[in-house]
């Protein structure tokens, strides 16, 4: 008997057991990120089952009762949840339709371990588990391309592969698969120096690209290489510096353990001859280890531009060129690179000496990206010393770093107000001498020839540009309109030279021409040619230059031509041009003069007037030449003394041009006197005239008054006409 009652119990006992598995499934593995959220799955049939209670238990299943819920972290009726530990737990999904998944807040390390659902189905031993086994992962100290939804960007670029910033970011997927994988596998350095070795060695590749495109490129290019490098570090792992050298990378990678901390260790890495400083208890923080990379980029000042943002947000004039490499510093810190001290790195400069009095500003920057690609920014940085060869910056915080140079600014505020007012003054006198000038060259008959007409176009070019050159100071914001201003400088003052060029052209020929003695064998500048010329060139040069780089019109400090990508040689390439040429036809003339014509009479008249016009034209020639190689000297070295050349010389070539053009021409004088003893006359008739009627009023009255006191008869008066005075003598 007592062995059949033992045989029930066993067969009910394995009922039971074999009842519960039915219900009770494998353990679901979940994974989770550190301080994110994860949502533990769960769901029932509620068609079939009806609402019903429900819990999660911090265990496995099978440590729970079998009859209910104990030591719940959260729990429902149905319909809602009745209780639960803390706001941490929460039920994602619509409990009325049997989703009961458990979303988790805030995920700590102590939040690893087994999870069980249980739905209390009706019945004995009838309840369905579900065992959940959750698992933490800690942060990455580097970001991947996941973290900032940049592989949205790596997808778009499967339809559209050849394209340069394509093949870059299917590069960057590449290497962010190698670094970022689940797996933990290590990441050879030489796969992060190839990487480097993929774009800055065909930075030339980049050349035509906007702004835009390089900027973003460069950010991504440098979070790229600041978690690869990171990635292979942690795969190192070993005491001291580690360093690697390739033609366009230098890299060098310090460990430091807390034990090995004596007093104020200061760690240093060296980069390309650019050296890192850093106390070691600044970069280890509250940890027991820490590593730090110090990389140094060979050609990526090519790529990443110079746009510069100051600390308190004023935007300076696109900078032309850099003072140094630039330099990454990292330590793998995803959540922030700000330091409880300072890291001080030392520049060795790559564009030679600086400073003095040529106006040029040293700037420590660090990369800062951005959606919409990145700017360089002063924040927490700031100079330290500086020397021919070395510059020495202190930052706050961990990132890319270079030395910029602040564009041509000239520090003495007393200097720029005498500049100013240099300008206001002398323009207003330059334009009025250039409209005179204008008026006697088209008014004045006795000097119309095809060497009046090139100059008065020429002084028009200048007139119109200086009224523009006034309009462009006043404009400080970078707008359309500046942009239109400065295209019309451009066209203006090219257009000048243009004319200019063409004097010079038509003095040449005739000096030539005295040789002449047949007359049909005389050479001209046809007309028709000129207009061409003077205009149509520099129309020309312009539309290309606009049509080539469009930004290139107006910055945000002026409205003239940017100096970034060197488009300032739009205008003084053709400056140059024609200066060179006037130089050569100049020295043709003289040697002509000099040479071939000196056995003449000099008093002949042919020969006098074209020494006088060549000698007016040189003089115009070097007035107008010389402010433009002052200015390009002052675009390359901002000085005091050429400034002060720069502006005097432009704000007097209108007074220049009527002195010799006008007062010193003998023919324009007795035009001017002319007018003036015209003008005075006509005064002086009015004058007269007005004195006359006034003695003949006055004799009028005196011979009437005469004429009442004495009889009509005796005496008669006649002042009408000379003509009665005849008669009567």
């Amino acid at each position: 008997m007592k062995t059949r009652h033992c045989l029930v119990f066993h067969a009910v006992f394995h009922w039971i057991i074999w009842n519960q598995n039915i219900h009770q499934s494998e353990a679901l593995r979940i994974s989770g990120k550190l301080r994110s959220l994860v949502t533990l799955p769960c769901t029932y049939n509620v068609a079939y089952y009806g609402l019903t209670e429900m819990c999660w238990v911090r265990d496995r299943c099978s440590q729970m009762s079998a009859y209910s819920c104990s030591n719940e972290l959260l729990k429902t009726d149905g319909k809602s949840i009745i209780s639960r530990v803390n706001t941490k737990y929460n039920l994602a999904g619509d409990i009325e339709r049997g989703d009961v998944s458990l979303t988790i807040h805030n995920l700590t390390m102590g939040d690893e371990g087994p999870y069980c659902c249980r739905v209390e189905y009706s019945g004995p031993f009838n309840d369905k588990k579900e065992d959940v086994i959750l698992s933490v992962k800690p942060d990455r100290p580097f970001k991947c391309l996941s973290d900032n939804g940049t592989l949205d960007s790596a997808a778009e670029c499967q339809s559209n592969a050849d394209s340069l910033i394509c093949r870059f970011m299917n590069q960057s997927t590449i290497l962010d698969k190698k670094v970022c994988n689940d797996a933990g596998a290590v990441v050879p350095v030489q796969t992060v120096l190839h990487f480097a070795e993929g774009l800055l060695s065909n930075v030339t590749d980049w050349k035509n690209a906007s702004d835009t495109e390089k900027h973003k490129v460069a950010s991504q290019f440098l979070e790229n290489m600041e978690s690869a490098v990171v990635a292979a570090a942690l795969g190192l792992r070993k005491a001291g510096n580690t360093n690697w050298t390739t033609p366009t990378l230098d890299l060098q990678i310090g460990f430091i353990e807390r034990g090995n901390i004596t007093g104020s260790d200061m760690m240093t890495l060296q980069a390309k001859g650019n050296t890192l400083n850093v106390y070691s208890s600044t970069i280890i923080g509250d940890k027991d280890s820490a590593l730090l990379a110090f990389m140094s980029y060979s050609n990526l000042e090519s790529i990443i531009g110079t746009h510069l943002v100051a600390e308190d947000g004023r935007k300076f004039q696109k900078l032309p060129k850099f003072y140094s490499k630039v330099v990454t510093v990292t330590k793998g810190n995803r959540e922030s690179h700000e330091l409880n001290g300072t890291v001080n790195v030392t520049f060795q400069e790559v564009q030679g000496k600086a400073g003095g009095d040529t106006g040029e500003e040293k700037v420590c920057a660090f990369w800062d990206s951005s959606a919409e690609g990145g700017y360089w920014s002063t924040v927490g940085c700031k100079l330290v010393t500086w020397s021919d060869t070395h510059t020495e910056c202190s930052c706050s915080h961990l990132s890319s770093f270079a030395v910029l140079m602040a564009l041509y600014e000239i520090k003495n505020t007393g200097h720029q107000v005498i500049l100013h007012w240099i300008t206001i003054v002398g323009l207003p006198i330059s334009l009025l001498c250039l409209l005179i000038s204008i008026g006697t060259f088209l008014c004045c008959q006795s000097i119309q020839s095809l060497n009046t007409t090139i100059r008065t176009h020429m002084c028009l070019n200048l007139f119109l540009a200086e009224v523009l050159f006034l309009i462009a100071i006043s404009i400080k914001v970078r707008t359309v309109f500046c942009a239109i201003v400065a295209g019309g400088l451009h066209f203006l003052l090219l257009a000048a030279f243009a004319w200019m060029c063409l004097e010079s052209v038509q003095l040449c020929l005739m000096v030539l021409n005295l040789k002449v003695v047949n007359f049909s064998r005389v050479r001209v500048i046809r007309r028709r040619f000129i207009y061409p010329i003077g205009y149509g060139c520099p129309a020309v040069i312009v539309v290309i230059s606009a049509a080539v780089n469009a930004e290139g019109y107006g910055t945000d400090s002026m409205c003239w031509l940017n100096l970034e990508k060197d488009f300032i040689w739009s205008f003084l390439g053709p400056v140059c041009f024609i200066i060179l040429v006037n130089t050569i036809l100049f020295s043709i003339t003289l040697w002509i003069l000099k040479g071939k014509i000196s056995s003449l009479n000099a008093d002949v008249s042919r020969i006098k007037e074209s020494r006088i016009l060549t000698f007016k034209a040189m003089a115009q020639f070097v007035m107008l030449g010389c402010s433009w190689i002052f200015g390009a000297f002052q675009i390359k070295a901002d000085t005091i003394v050429m400034s002060y050349l720069f502006t005097i010389i432009n704000v007097t070539q209108g007074v220049f041009i009527f002195c010799i053009y006008c007062l010193l021409n003998s023919q324009v004088r007795r035009e001017y006197l002319s007018c003036f003893n015209k003008m005075c006359r006509s005064k002086k008739v009015e004058t007269s005239d007005i004195y006359s009627s006034t003695m003949t009023t006055h004799s009028a009255m005196v011979l009437k008054t005469v004429d009442s006191l004495s009889p009509k008869s005796e005496v008669t008066w006649n002042l009408d006409t000379d003509e009665s005075m005849n008669k009567e003598n």
